[in-house]
């Protein structure tokens, strides 16, 4: 190629010194990650409840000994290889087994529309829609859209199929419980892969109100993961990551680990003997730390409080939260607590909180009862070993039983009021306003929870087209459900730099008042069935990612409610509802005698009155103090559904 280049000839001692290298001090290989991992193997599942291409897939059965030969709708749920049996739940949820007569390899290579015969010839059942890998049927549905039934037919409208009740083996269940440590256990069946999640909900003695304690556990999460900062690394290059944070208020912290599950207990045990080294209270940090980061993660932690609710858009829905929570410290009074923190005064008030302990978790994915075990055995050692008066060979007290877990109190909304919260934007150079109108349903049942779900559904769409394209009153404007601590509520929100926070409020309140007249009483009856059918095939959606389902089941430990089959039971309760029942709904809700409303403004530049913070929470203090609460809708000793 006309390349120019030039060559010499090397000297003896520069071949001498390639011959016989000398290694500089200090340079070697890195040692070997610990956390990278050495089996991708997939864990089997029990016999009785093994893998089979079949499962799931919506089905028609016909007895072929009977003359009419009517095919009869229902859904494969369990395979049981002992028997070699297929176990169909039926329309009206009835189930029957059916013993197969071909291997697994000859149904894998079955689609749609493919019939075969069972019980040697005597029934023949034909498949209607096969269940892809992920879970996913057609359109992402995880029990497909086709095969529906009758419902609404005259308008062309078809209710999704409604999958039978989810077999309990296939839902969390309890598979470690002793010495405060309970975990629930749930083997992937959807993704396939060589990963897991293991969720934890640490339960502390904590004063859920102090501003003081919820700031020194912000300073432990941020102590902890600045100490465990270079294992971490090491096992985020294998993709093993961690999350753990401080939900002070609720009474406990929450762990996250997730990724490639052979090692994933290695990091768990890690990180919970890091944490709990914080335990054992006394005056001087654990040896792990590195001098000086105490006094930079203060430093940080103050910054991050300064920052916090700094947009209007996130300052409105703190203070919405923080009135329905009486007493919840906020980021201004917990920096307070940060003025002349010393080293002392943090473990002194860290052995308070970490003083009684107990944990409730889910391990999720490719994992067997083996691990979990494993896991639940490890955790409950780790407790009883960094427990007050613990230590090797020595049992410590300072668990903390689960009937003992902290439940949420959620201020219970005075019936025909309205409350008011005014503040001023934390940034005095932001140009947005923002208003939220939070209207309380009442708590926890399931007629509320899927009216509740409808209602944002018919009102989400035209006020946004209303307010925000037509009229450009604001660049944000939603509508959503909310549900704080088993309560529901309904939330309309307007983010505008274009109006006040009176003009906001006021689109509001006239968009409710009109919403039966312009909206839903001229409705045509297609239409609200679309949004019913929509709405139904949303919450069959299958999962995406094992995170995302780990997230859902977790939820439903976390809150007590622990009903993980809800989303099927919500879709079953919305085929019953009707225009006037969602009408009814809205005008005692939301209009009606039995309102109970909160609306909040955070005023921007321009948007209004100023309106000094310390006023602001001279208001919410009195708010707390004659608030009343609701009964805790989900106790920690709820059974498992």
């Amino acid at each position: 190629f006309g390349t120019r280049y030039w060559r010499s000839k090397l000297s003896p001692e520069t071949v001498a010194r390639f011959e016989a290298p000398k290694l500089a001090s200090g340079l070697h290989l890195p040692e070997p990650n610990p956390y990278l991992p050495e089996s991708f193997d997939l864990k089997p599942f029990p016999s009785d409840d093994a893998a089979h291409p079949l499962v799931g897939a919506i089905v028609k059965i016909a007895d072929l000994k009977s003359k009419s030969k009517t095919f009869y709708s229902g859904t494969i749920v369990k395979f049981d290889s002992n028997k070699q049996s297929l176990l169909v739940s039926y329309e009206d949820e009835d189930k029957a087994w059916y013993k197969v007569d071909e291997d697994a390899a000859f149904f894998s290579k079955m689609k749609n529309d493919d019939s075969f015969v069972v019980e040697k010839g005597k029934f023949k059942i034909k498949i209607v829609t096969l269940i892809e890998a992920g879970g996913l049927g057609e359109d992402g549905l995880r029990f497909g859209d086709g095969g529906g039934d009758d419902f609404m037919a005259d308008y062309d409208i078809v209710f999704p199929p409604i999958p039978p009740p989810t077999e309990p083996g296939r839902l969390p269940q309890v598979a470690f419980d002793q010495n405060c440590c309970r975990l629930f256990h749930l083997q992937d069946r959807l993704f396939n892969r060589p990963n897991a999640e293991l969720r934890l909900k640490i339960a502390t003695s904590i004063t859920r109100k102090s501003p003081l304690e919820s700031a020194v556990a912000d300073i432990l999460c941020a102590l902890m993961a600045d100490s465990a900062v270079e294992t971490v690394y090491m096992a985020s290059v294998c993709e093993l990551e961690y999350c753990l944070s401080s939900n002070a208020f609720d009474g406990h912290f929450a762990l996250r680990i997730h990724g490639f599950d052979d090692k994933l207990l290695k990091l768990t045990e890690f990180l919970l003997d890091t944490f709990l080294a914080f335990r054992a209270g006394g005056k001087v940090l654990p040896s792990f730390v590195g001098d000086g980061r105490f006094e930079v993660i203060l430093e940080s932690l103050g910054r991050k409080y300064d920052n916090q609710n700094m947009a209007a858009s996130t300052f409105v829905s703190d203070l919405r939260i923080r009135y329905l929570m009486p007493g919840k410290p906020y980021e201004l009074a917990k920096k307070k607590e940060l003025e002349g923190m010393t080293v002392e005064k943090f473990m002194e008030v860290t052995g308070k909180i970490l003083k009684n302990i107990g944990v409730e978790g889910l391990f999720h994915g490719n994992a067997d009862l083996g691990d979990v075990k494993s896991c639940g055995q490890m955790i409950a050692s780790l407790l009883k070993r960094t427990a007050p008066g613990g230590g090797k060979g020595k049992k410590g007290s300072g668990g903390l039983a689960l009937k003992n877990f902290p439940v949420e109190e959620i201020a219970k909304l005075d019936v025909g009021e309205v409350r008011h919260i005014v503040a001023s934007s934390k940034n005095e150079c932001d140009k947005n306003t923002a208003v939220e109108h939070y209207y309380q349903i009442g708590s926890d049942n399931m007629d509320d929870l899927v009216l509740t779900d409808l209602l944002v559904q018919l009102i989400e769409e035209p006020f946004f087209d209303n307010v925000r394209t037509k009229e450009q009153f604001g660049y944000s404007v939603s509508c959503s459900e909310r549900w704080t601590g088993g309560i529901i509520g309904l939330v309309l929100r307007i983010v505008s730099s274009v109006k006040t926070a009176e003009e906001c409020s006021s689109r509001i309140d006239t968009f409710l008042e009109r919403f039966l007249e312009d909206v839903l009483d001229p409705m045509k009856k297609e239409i609200f069935l679309e949004n019913v059918v929509g709405l139904a095939k949303n919450k069959l959606q299958a999962w995406t990612t094992l995170g995302e389902q780990t997230g859902h089941l977790f939820s439903e430990i976390t809150c007590y409610r622990k009903n993980f089959d809800i989303r099927r039971e919500e879709v079953v309760k919305l085929k019953t509802i009707t225009k006037e029942k969602v009408r009814n709904f809205f005008e005692a809700k939301v209009l009606g005698a039995e309102r109970r409303a909160l609306k909040v403004q955070v005023i921007g530049e321009g948007g209004g009155q100023k309106v000094a913070r310390e006023d602001v929470e001279i208001l919410m203090r009195e708010e707390a103090e004659r608030a009343k609460t609701y009964e805790p809708v989900f106790k920690p000793t709820v059974v498992v559904k």
